[in-house]
């Protein structure tokens, strides 16, 4: 095998591999086995012609792309091994010959890190305020939610009432909605089709007919209808208005939640909306926390490693939109973004996550945090329930706990959410940090002795 290694640039290295006779030896056996095997080759039964009538009937070079699978993995770990190369992501392989066997490997290294002076952050937290209002709002959702609807005949639609219609809508004088009785709420925020649609049914009486126009906005995602004027004639059938139950003890008892008396459920409502607000001031104090920590971190990241996060991103996107049963086209025109700024948001997003990851790893191990296996243990036990709450079962409890890449990988999370929580204590000024000298490190750093293990290295 020959190796040649290019100078490191951006924290990335190219290794042009060259494979001998002696390097696919092994494959080439395992192929011809395989396709011996399945073959009908005249003269012979299946898995009895010979290896070199087998190389003349298909070709070595087939062979040798039917050991490909495995091939390529295994001699990406051997070389990555025998150089000593530091990896944070999987290689990329580019075949470049098939005979002789060629493969240029792109490698991320490990990107180096540098942390300034993390001990004078300081942020002062926002407090937390509950106001009556935002109690009472909440209590009128529960009345509302209890309230009864009874038709009414004696009057025309109002704001809020419920009502049942015919619509038809016009655009370009083509009918594009024709629907029957439909029941709806009188209420701009209550998911009526357009803005502008419930004030238009105001005053119209039962079995009465009124037309009007409402200009779309552009930011619809429908280009049919996006920005046109639609032309709408609706009749109305019926028209109820809600009863609102009495707020006193007995309406907080119907409730539920187990509320004994309006008192109490005014008492258990605020403190409920603190806990939400505090949750939210909680993030938001941890966001400006890490902002902070990013100005003071020194970081070169390998370009393949941010592919790798950017593809990352996109795939959560695509699932998101999956979920909500859009194409990722459609859950990019709701949006309202073009795709260029979608694509350096989610790039901008991608090197923040890194930065961040990266710096509180080199944190993690400036404090020198530990972790202990019961507490590893206890996050798979976890992250196994959340996955089953979720309808995925396709891992065990023994398969997770008993899988040293795994256990790694749930030890630095771990390692990194504590030293996220010490940086936090540090910006409040209830926790004295540990520093630690941060000399820039030597290129031999990126040979280390230990050398990464072939669950680590995959074909891309």
């Amino acid at each position: 095998m020959k190796i040649a290694q290019e100078a490191e640039v951006n924290r990335q290295v190219i290794l042009d591999v060259e494979l001998n006779d002696a390097d696919i030896e092994p494959y080439l056996n395992l192929s011809y086995k395989s396709v011996a095997a399945e073959a009908k080759i005249p003269g012979f039964r299946p898995g009895m012609a010979p290896r070199s009538v087998v190389e003349r009937y298909f070709g070595k070079e087939h062979l040798i792309r039917r050991s490909f699978n495995q091939l390529i993995p295994e001699i990406t770990d051997k070389v990555v091994n025998e150089q000593g190369l530091n990896l944070s992501a999987t290689p990329r392989v580019e075949v470049l010959e098939i005979l002789p066997v060629k493969i240029k490997l792109t490698v991320p290294l490990e990107p180096q890190v540098e942390i300034g002076d993390y001990s004078k952050i300081r942020i002062d937290q926002a407090n937390v305020n509950v106001t009556a209002s935002e109690v009472n709002e909440r209590i009128e959702g529960f009345r509302t939610s209890l309230g009864s609807w009874e038709p009414v005949d004696d009057r025309n639609v109002r704001l809020k009432d419920m009502v049942t219609i015919d619509v038809i809508g016009y655009v370009d004088n083509e009918k594009l909605i024709d629907q029957k009785n439909v029941t709806l709420v009188a209420d701009e925020g209550q998911g009526t089709p357009f803005k502008g649609f419930a004030t238009n049914l105001v005053g119209i009486s039962i079995n009465s007919q009124k037309d009007f126009d409402i200009q779309v906005e552009d930011d619809l995602a429908d280009d049919k209808i996006k920005g046109k004027l639609i032309k709408f004639s609706v009749t109305v059938h019926e028209i109820k208005e809600q009863n609102l139950p009495k707020v006193d003890d007995e309406f907080a008892k119907s409730a539920g939640d187990g509320y004994d008396s309006l008192s109490s459920m005014k008492k258990s409502i605020r403190q409920e909306i603190v806990q939400n607000k505090k949750d939210q001031s909680d993030k938001e104090y941890t966001d400006q926390v890490l902002d902070q920590f990013d100005q003071l971190l020194t970081i070169e990241l390998p370009p393949l490693l941010i592919d790798y996060e950017i593809d990352n991103l996109v795939s959560q996107r695509n699932n998101m939109a999956n979920q909500l049963n859009m194409s990722p086209d459609d859950y990019l025109k709701m949006s309202g973004k073009t795709q260029e700024e979608v694509d350096l948001e989610t790039r901008s997003s991608a090197i923040q996550r890194l930065r961040h990851s990266y710096g509180l790893e080199k944190l993690a191990s400036n404090l020198k945090i530990d972790v202990t296996p019961k507490e590893i243990d206890e996050k798979i036990r976890e992250i196994l329930e959340f996955q089953k709450q979720r309808g995925s079962t396709e891992q065990s409890y023994d398969d997770m706990i008993s899988n040293d890449v795994y256990r790694s990988s749930v030890e630095q999370s771990i390692k990194t959410s504590k030293s996220l929580e010490k940086l936090v204590l540090i910006a409040k000024g209830e926790s004295k940090p540990a520093i630690k000298s941060n000399k820039k490190p030597t290129r031999k750093s990126d040979q280390k002795p230990k050398k990464p293990t072939s669950k680590s290295i995959k074909k891309d």
